[in-house]
Order: C-alpha cells, then sequence, then structure tokens
C-alpha cells in the first residue's frame, strides 16, 4: 500500500476498491495441469535430498522391473515416465526455475525459451516477453484505457421539508426543480514506450453551477529499477501545471515518496514528501509533510495574487493502515495552517463479491460520515451504493457503476442540511432494497452462472479428467501388492496404518477412496503431505468433482489407537499426532 496516495476526503475513500478477493474460486476452475511437485509429494521448497528420497519412494512401487505381468508392466512405464520427467525437471538448475515460474508449458512451448548457452535468467527473460507480448494484445482494450464520468445531481427539491411544505407540493413540480449540479468527466490512456517507460495522457472537464473548465495533462513515467520510479507530469492548456513524483523502496519495509508541483514559474513549487514503514505483519505507518505556498525572499512574495487557483496551506500528517485478505482500515491525523483533521476509514469483505465500507472525517470545519458497500454482479461488473452526511454539506447519496477501467458516478445530493432523521431513512431505505436485490435476483443469479461455469469447464476438460481417472486407477492397481506389504510390516511393529482414505467434496457426496495412495505415502510410521497444491496430483489421486472445493480425510490406527483428520485440498499434513486422536486424550 502506497499511502501517499491516501484519500484527501471521506468521498475519496468509497472510490478505492477492494482487492479482489475471489481467487479461490478461480483456482478451483483452472485448467487442469500436472504439478510435479504434487506428483513427488513434496514441498515447492524441497531441497535435492527431499526430492530424492520422493522419487526413490515413487519408484520403489512404479517401477516397471518390479513387475512380471507385461500388462502391469506397460502400466508401470506409463506412470514411471511421468516421475521420471518431474524428478529431471526438478533436480535440473536450468529447468526448475523456469518450471517454478511458468509451469509445464514454460518447458514445453513452441516459442523457444532460448538458445542451450543462455543462463537461467536469460531463457527466463526471454520468455518473459514472449509471455508479455501475448498478454499486451489480449488485455490493450481493458488496461490501457480508463475513464470517468461524474455527474451531481441535485434532489433537494423533492425531499426537503421546507421545499415541499411552502413551495410547490405536487411531484410533478417538485421534480421540475431538479437538476443537474456538476458534470466531470475523465479519460485517459496509456501506452508503454518501453520495457520501463510508460506514457499516459489524461483529459478532464469539470462544469459546476454554470461555470467550468478543462485540460490535457501528459505524464511519462520511467522506471529506473525494482526499487525506483519516477514519472513527469505537465499541462497542455491553462491552467498550467507542471509535477514531478519521485518513489523509492529503501528496504523491504519502507519507502520514501517525493512529489513536487506548481501552476506558475512565480513561485515556488508546492513540496509534498512521505516516509512510511511497515510496522506489522499487516500494518504500515506513514508520515506526510506538505509545505503549501511559500516564499524565498522575492521569489513568491506576492504569490496569492499571481496563483489562479486556490491557495495551499502548509500541512502535516501522520496515519496507519492496516490491511489483511478479508479488510483494509486506516486512520490520520493532520494538522494544517488551513485545515486540521482526523479521518479514519474501513472496508470490510463480507463475501467473494460484496463489501461494506464506513468513514469519517473530522475537520476544524465540521464532521462527515460515510457509509455504504459494493457488489460484484457479473465477471466485470459491479455496483456500489454510499449515503455521506455531514452537518455543513447535508445529505449525499452516492450510486457508482463500473465495467473494467470505466466508471459511473452519481452523487445524488437529497438536502443541503443535515437532519439525522433524514440520513437514517436515507442509509436505511436504499440499503434494504439492496439486499433484497441481492437476496432474490443476485446471489441466484451468480450461483447460476458459476453452476453453468463449472459444468461447462467439466464437458471442456472430461478428457483430460477421464485420463487422470484412468492413470489413477492404474497407479491403484499398481501399489496395491506393494502398498499391502508396506501395511503389514507397519500393522506388526504397530505403527501407522491407514484405515480409510477419501477425497473429494462430502457435502454433495462425490468422493473416492485413496486409502492404498495415502498409505503408500508412509515412511517409517510418518506421512508427510507437503501443501500449496492439489492433491489431485499425488499419484494414485484424480479430482472427483472439478470446480468443487475438496478435503482429504483421512482414518489411521497409530500405537493401538484409532486416530482421524480432515484437510483442506491444498493444505499441509503430518501424521501422527496426538490431536488427532479419537476420543479424549492426555
Amino acid at each position: 500500500m502506497d499511502p501517499s496516495l491516501a484519500p484527501e476526503t471521506v468521498g475519496d475513500a468509497f472510490d478505492q476498491d477492494l482487492e479482489e478477493q475471489s481467487l479461490d474460486f478461480q483456482k478451483l476452475l483452472r485448467t487442469p495441469v500436472s504439478d510435479y511437485y504434487g506428483l513427488l509429494s513434496i514441498p515447492k521448497t524441497a531441497n535435492l535430498e527431499e526430492i530424492e528420497a520422493a522419487y526413490k519412494n515413487a519408484c520403489a512401487s512404479l517401477h516397471p522391473n518390479n513387475y512380471s505381468e507385461q500388462e502391469l508392466k506397460d502400466l508401470a512405464q506409463v506412470r514411471f515416465e511421468a516421475v521420471q520427467r518431474a524428478y529431471d525437471v526438478l533436480v535440473s538448475v536450468e529447468k526448475r526455475p523456469i518450471y517454478d515460474q511458468y509451469g509445464e508449458k514454460g518447458l514445453n512451448s513452441t516459442g523457444e525459451v532460448g538458445p542451450r548457452i543462455k543462463t537461467p535468467k536469460e531463457m527466463e527473460e526471454e520468455y518473459e516477453r514472449m509471455i508479455q507480448r501475448i498478454h499486451e494484445k489480449e488485455l490493450e482494450n481493458i488496461v490501457n484505457t480508463k475513464s470517468q464520468i461524474n455527474l451531481g445531481l441535485d434532489m433537494s427539491s423533492v425531499f426537503d421539508p421546507y421545499f415541499t411544505r411552502y413551495n410547490e407540493p405536487g411531484l410533478m413540480s417538485r421534480l421540475s426543480k431538479c437538476g443537474i449540479s456538476q458534470l466531470e468527466l475523465k479519460h485517459s490512456i496509456q501506452t508503454n514506450l518501453s520495457d520501463k517507460t510508460v506514457a499516459i495522457l489524461r483529459g478532464n472537464m469539470n462544469t459546476r453551477k454554470g461555470m467550468g473548465g478543462g485540460n490535457i495533462l501528459g505524464t511519462v513515467r520511467h522506471t529506473f529499477n525494482p526499487h525506483l520510479w519516477a514519472e513527469f507530469t505537465t499541462s497542455l492548456f491553462d491552467p498550467k501545471f507542471v509535477g514531478a513524483k519521485v518513489f523509492h523502496t529503501l528496504s523491504a519495509n519502507s519507502f520514501l515518496v517525493g512529489e513536487t508541483y506548481t501552476g506558475t514559474w512565480r513561485a515556488p513549487p508546492v513540496v509534498r514528501l512521505t516516509a512510511g514503514r511497515r510496522i506489522g505483519e499487516e500494518t504500515t505507518g506513514y508520515v506526510k509533510f506538505k509545505s503549501g505556498q511559500y516564499s524565498i525572499g522575492p521569489w513568491g512574495e506576492y504569490y496569492g495574487n499571481v496563483f489562479d487557483f486556490e491557495q495551499e496551506f502548509s500541512t502535516a500528517a501522520v496515519g496507519m493502515s492496516r490491511q489483511n485478505r478479508n479488510s483494509k482500515c486506516s486512520v490520520e491525523f493532520q494538522a494544517g495552517a488551513g485545515m486540521s483533521r482526523i479521518s479514519f476509514s474501513y472496508i470490510r469483505k463480507l463475501n467473494a463479491a460484496t463489501n461494506v465500507r464506513a468513514a469519517l472525517n473530522c475537520t476544524t470545519n465540521g464532521i462527515i460520515a460515510a457509509i455504504g458497500g459494493d457488489t460484484k454482479v457479473s465477471e466485470h461488473n459491479r455496483v456500489g451504493l454510499a449515503v455521506e452526511s455531514g452537518d455543513s454539506n447535508g445529505v449525499t447519496l452516492k450510486l457508482r457503476l463500473s465495467r473494467l477501467g470505466q466508471r459511473l458516478s452519481l452523487p445524488i445530493m437529497l438536502t443541503p442540511e443535515f437532519d439525522l432523521s433524514f440520513t437514517l431513512w436515507a442509509i436505511a431505505a436504499p440499503s434494504v432494497s439492496f439486499y433484497l436485490l441481492d437476496r432474490l435476483w443476485l446471489s441466484p443469479r451468480r450461483k447460476r452462472l458459476a453452476i453453468e461455469k463449472i459444468e461447462t469447464l467439466r464437458s471442456h476438460h472430461n478428457e483430460y479428467l477421464e485420463e487422470r481417472k484412468k492413470e489413477a486407477v492404474d497407479a491403484m492397481r499398481l501399489m496395491k501388492e506393494a502398498v499391502g506389504r508396506k501395511q503389514q510390516q507397519e500393522d506388526s511393529k504397530n505403527g501407522l496404518v491407514i484405515t480409510q482414505a477419501l477425497y473429494g467434496n462430502f457435502e454433495e457426496s462425490r468422493t473416492i477412496d485413496v486409502t492404498i495412495a495415502v498409505q503408500a505415502l508412509v515412511n517409517n510410521s510418518q506421512l508427510i503431505i507437503a501443501g500449496g497444491h492439489s492433491k489431485s496430483n499425488i499419484i494414485g489421486f484424480y479430482d472427483p468433482c472439478f470446480g468443487s472445493r475438496k478435503q482429504l480425510n483421512i482414518s489411521y490406527k497409530f500405537q493401538g489407537q484409532e486416530h482421524q483428520v480432515t484437510i483442506g485440498d491444498t493444505s499441509p499434513l503430518a501424521c501422527p499426532i496426538r490431536e488427532h486422536m479419537r476420543g479424549p486424550h492426555y
């Protein structure tokens, strides 16, 4: 997070989208591919010794020389070749970095990763450039242009009791007094001049109470290295604007931002400085300083007369921001010659589609509070609603619709004066309507679309999934005899014996028996299953319910005691441990 971009007003807090957290569902629907780490049941951080140990364990039951029947020998040969390929890639200094970053496609790509004389880093860079070109073509219409329309409406004549009591009582007459109070248009186009340089062209236009203006701004941003970037911005028309900004990451836990800008050369430029540091796993603290308008001798002495827009005052602020998977909050204290304030904002994720937001801004000029939320109505569309109320700006209802990089915002003034009861009604009525809309239409629609997408992908990947099922069944058949001997050995020494292992979605009753496959992973009365990858990649496993959340349930005996454990699809597991024991344990 960059606190230098913290919202200056409560309203701005509602323009910041919380990062999408629907990645879990996206992972469930990813195109199924082979996972070499999952195949050997090792973590991605496994060293050479761990890889070799897992390889030897797999060879113990899958090597073709272990079988005399030709049919079993042929089946073993296929599975052994898969294990051998995974082993060859993971022990290779050249291949493993490419596989870690790009997966199996990086090894099998029709585009050459690079000649053998190149270093692994050079091959990665060349392949990354090829992937980048593909991504740019796919996303150029999404990322490189952004538009925003803010249409302010004044409907105080409809809701304000003063107008309804003493002026026009009829609804149509009151509606006729409504009008547009503000219209703001923004549009930006971004293009890459080189791998490290970006050009951005922004246009904006604003009209308010019969007066308006507009300008075009050009920005060039250059990244010098992963820790330092700078940008320069200038306007094409009046009012003139020239600015520069530098962002530098001092370390993994601290950063520094410097910014300067001016609208006239008759006075020194305004300077902003922000320094931040991570003070916890999820918390960042920062301090900010803005010089405001000042003079250096005669330079800027008559600053107030020559500066074309609103005067800026010197301010200093200290703040803290905390963000995790499901929430984001920030608090800031600012002291200044013109105004001092304390601001607070909070965003909470209710589910994969819906966020709720609250903000409070206490200044020397008054208090402004806001509450609202937004939800995802389709893959690329979001709608939001917020109510802002203050002792100096009345009550405003804000509606927002966003699609990809395009945004439409409708701030609707309901009353120019603060009214607590009206504010509560303004919050309750839209919130209840929004809740009913979500429960009766949006949520069922999202669920229906998700089911349709899952069924479509299951059909699309059916051939691959059936092939993986056949491979798993063949692997279980191959391992059955060797695993039986291992189970007898463990039983004879009162060791770790897997009595039952089920994998899949238990709510949908779509599970498979993987007892043999799990027992095959037992070594010296210990079972270690690495996390970070789907267990459907383990030898003898397959995905029985593609697109659904899966779990692994294991019942086992150790030293004559019954144990049971259930874990998520990508969670690690170590057995035996006391917490798995059934009944009371001491």
